[in-house]
């Protein structure tokens, strides 16, 4: 018989996440006909080991095991894709969904074969209190949307909204595929509106888990993407595409113009918020270039002081010194003929746990192995060449500091 419901679970490298999950659908695969598939994605943890013994005794269970891995978007897309029941939802190795309103959510799309997919809004949820932790950004009223209607559909998603948890027919996702290029979710988005309309719901379904016991540390995946500026233009690219599919957007080429400034203002804003987060974790380098990227665009959050963007410029340099230490395997820094930057820049390093020294010259630079020397500028480098000084011990930190420097970018701007 044909699963009415099949719930697509791609996975990598979390056994414990993964199991605790699956024990939890426990109250849909009791209610109503269901799958759950599975795509491992080349998982070294003892993940494949749990995923045989849990399709030796659950028969709703379906397995993929992938022979390399795709990445976590590409299987995503992959996992839906390999859906065989009616209807298919997403839901991550460490989330959960609620029974009550997935079935229902399920029933409604029964009901109106005319829709392709209901949205609705992430509940965070934290397991060890049994409690809320608030939704995700949405609108108060239900709101239904069909492919004459993309230029109203990107308005509203740019009210701040993240389209990323439906319950989809699955007939319009056997050929989706997955684009580097195309935020994950705007292509399933794109694909649904191809096949019926779309309702977005304010009544959620799906719980992203905080926590899971006392204590838990974790890395959240929407934290890293509130951080990655690219992200951001991906999802930029999903918008476009939503965009140009609009039947007659020919004829209205100044509304066209007005949701493509729309687009450029909702991204901006969300990368600039990128920009604050990258600031506060300390991913100079990444900062560096998401600043220049707003600035070129007009689209940065707010005014930077000067000595901020000089902090910020010092900072990505000695990132990249660090990381250049670190892969070469000096012990050492030595700053040589540096007045104007040492104290900063050997503080910025220290503060890194990097030991640093200063010269005033090469000549005063002591002999030993095991030192990356930091010197003033071409010139000197140049000099390092003729006593030695193998190239990988050596950075230029005029051509560094010219790379990273936003105070030259804010003057000439």
């Amino acid at each position: 018989m044909e699963p009415l419901l099949s719930i697509c679970i791609p996975t990598y490298n979390r056994r414990v996440y993964l199991e605790n999950t699956i024990a939890a659908l426990a109250p849909i695969l009791a209610r109503a006909p269901v799958e759950i598939v599975v795509s491992d994605d080349a998982s070294s943890d003892d993940t494949p080991a749990f995923l045989a013994e849990l399709a030796a005794r659950e028969p709703r269970a379906r397995i993929v095991r992938q022979p390399k891995r795709l990445g976590g978007f590409a299987n995503t897309l992959f996992v839906l894709r390999a859906a065989r029941g009616r209807f298919a939802v997403y839901n991550a190795d460490d989330d959960r969904l609620v029974a009550d309103a997935v079935l229902a959510t399920v029933g409604f799309l029964e009901a109106n074969p005319d829709y392709s997919a209901v949205y609705a809004p992430v509940e965070g949820f934290d397991i060890t209190s049994d409690r809320s932790t608030g939704l995700s950004a949405h609108t108060a009223e239900t709101v239904d949307f069909d492919a004459r209607q993309r230029l109203d559909l990107i308005a509203y998603i740019c009210l701040g909204l993240m389209p990323e948890h439906a319950v989809y027919r699955t007939a319009g996702l056997h050929g989706v595929m997955p684009d580097p290029q195309i935020y994950w979710s705007l292509t399933l988005l794109d694909a649904a509106l191809c096949h019926g309309k779309v309702r977005f719901t304010p009544a959620p379904f799906y719980r992203a888990t905080y926590s899971h016991w006392i204590g838990e540390q974790r890395d959240q995946l929407f934290e890293r993407l509130l951080a990655d500026t690219l992200s951001w233009e991906t999802f930029r690219f999903g918008l476009e595409m939503i965009l140009i599919g609009q039947p007659d957007g020919h004829a209205q080429p100044s509304r066209l113009s007005q949701t493509r400034a729309l687009i450029d203002q909702s991204i901006g804003k969300r990368q600039g918020v990128a920009l604050d987060f990258l600031a506060a974790q300390a991913r100079w380098v990444e900062f560096v270039h998401a600043y220049r990227m707003l600035s070129v665009r007009g689209a940065l959050p707010r005014e930077f002081p000067e000595l901020e963007l000089f902090r910020a410029s010092i900072n990505a340099v000695a990132a990249v010194i660090a990381d250049h230490r670190l892969i070469h395997g000096f012990d050492r820094v030595m700053l040589v003929g540096l007045p104007d930057f040492a104290v900063v820049l050997a503080e910025t390093l220290a503060a890194m746990a990097i030991s640093v020294a200063s010269a005033p010259n090469l000549e005063s630079v002591p002999a030993g192995e095991g030192v990356l020397l930091v010197v003033a500028d071409g010139a000197m480098a140049e000099q390092t060449v003729g006593l030695g000084v193998p190239h990988h011990a050596v950075r230029n930190f005029a051509a560094l500091y010219a790379t990273y420097d936003l105070t030259a970018l804010r003057s000439h701007g």
